[in-house]
């Protein structure tokens, strides 16, 4: 009976998918003394919340993408996305993988707001302790896998949004991202799409104030970070119309950002995509990625200029400044 749970756990979070899986990459040991890896490292007082980094061996000062795994919100851990962090950093990027706050299968406990927080936490603990974690607070890069990706969105959609900051939420050190990578996720929980029992609880569907507040589409503006989309045309988890949607309003917007649409289901990864993603990264460190956060991380963010947004939800949802 255990067996089968965790066999129905990977498929959910598409460890399963099209002939392919996680294990078809290489492993981090695969990159012997190129790169370095540093393991459990706190970054909330909870248990959880914990990361690990990988970095390109000798790096001062790398850019760096922070990295959510797949779960449908309830199940697997940071260490999904090991092989994919260690082919981040083989190539020069600073990879950070951490936990968050999971529902349970059933619904009965949800993950919303508090795995949106978590996601923002290690942001701001990767920015403000960027010099000893050998990383540029300045080009930082939000990626997720499924359930990840849509934190990843979330990240970059919606800096600096007070009410999903946290309770622990810093004014002073910034949860901003440069670009965001989202692997076959979901932008839009209006929609029926996904698997949402984890992420917003029982009950989900008579409560649309909360997925509209838990969309990321909505935050989508002239100012939102350039995005990478990378979706499988077969995905029966998430289903493809989700990156046609993103790529829509994205388009709408006016902002930077490539759709790639492949043929696979809800695991589109291997070595050809992450060598895309590395590329796509590359131009955008030379230009948008260094400069889109360029100020004194520890500075209070310029709120100013930011419409006011009523995000609904439990956790205390009442209005607050918030971004685009």
């Amino acid at each position: 009976m255990r067996l089968l749970a965790l066999i129905v756990v990977h498929v959910l979070a598409g460890v399963l998918c099209h002939g392919q899986s996680f294990a078809d990459l290489p492993e981090p040991a695969t990159y012997g003394s190129t790169i370095d890896v540093r393991t459990n490292i706190a970054f909330g007082e909870h248990d959880y919340q914990k990361l690990d980094l990988y970095l390109p061996a000798g790096a001062s000062s790398a850019p760096i993408i922070v990295c959510w795994f797949g779960g449908a919100f309830w199940g697997s851990d940071r260490t999904q996305l090991a092989s994919v962090a260690a082919y981040f950093a083989a190539h020069g990027f600073a990879a950070a993988t951490p936990a968050y706050f999971l529902g349970t299968k059933d619904g009965s406990r949800s993950s919303w707001p508090r795995s949106v927080y978590d996601a923002k936490a290690a942001v701001r603990f990767v920015r403000a302790n960027a010099p000893g974690l050998r990383v540029d607070p300045n080009r930082m890069v939000a990626f997720g896998y499924s359930s990840g990706a849509y934190l990843a969105l979330m990240v970059g959609y919606t800096p600096n949004l007070l009410e999903l900051e946290g309770p622990d939420g810093s004014l002073t050190t910034s949860s901003k991202v440069s670009a965001v990578i989202e692997v076959a996720g979901v932008c839009d929980r209006r929609r029926e799409l996904g698997l949402p029992l984890g992420l917003l609880g029982r009950d989900y569907e008579d409560k649309y104030d909360l997925r509209v507040a838990a969309s990321p589409i909505i935050y989508i503006g002239p100012n939102t970070v350039p995005t990478y989309i990378l979706h499988g045309w077969h995905d029966t988890v998430a289903d493809v119309s989700s990156a046609t949607q993103l790529a829509a309003a994205l388009d709408a917007a006016h902002v930077r950002h490539k759709r790639r649409l492949v043929d696979a289901d809800h695991f589109p990864f291997n070595v050809e995509e992450l060598r895309r993603m590395v590329e796509w990264l590359n131009k955008l460190t030379g230009s948008e990625a260094s400069t889109a956060t360029k100020t004194n991380p520890k500075e209070p963010p310029d709120f100013r200029t930011q419409p006011r947004r009523r995000v609904s939800g439990p956790a205390g949802a009442a209005s607050a400044r918030g971004s685009r």
